[in-house]
């Protein structure tokens, strides 16, 4: 049946072939990307990610039928050795609250 639900993200790491891009939850630097969400605008306040391939709540409890509108914001590295296109996955799953 309908039932409240609890929503978790997931990013992959940002990869180019075997070329890989760190993360930080304190800011971007080279070959270093800071992520963050915000459930509430696209001005944040915003959250951080901590790390590639981990869990983390979006929003908990929403009521059947209810919405969350969900921003992303990458903070791409302050520079770089490498020169293809990188890329990564979000993923975000309603778990039963």
């Amino acid at each position: 049946g309908n039932v409240a639900e609890d929503l978790v993200g997931r990013i992959s790491q940002f990869t180019d072939g075997s070329n890989l891009w760190g993360i930080s939850s304190t800011a971007n630097g080279p070959d270093t990307i800071r992520a963050q969400w915000s459930s509430a605008s696209d001005a944040g306040p915003w959250t951080d990610i901590p790390a590639y391939n981990a869990d983390f709540t979006l929003a908990t409890n929403i009521p059947v039928s209810g919405t969350v509108t969900l921003w992303l914001r990458i903070e791409t590295p302050t520079s770089t050795a490498f020169f293809g296109q990188f890329s990564s996955t979000i993923t975000v799953t309603a778990l039963r609250h």
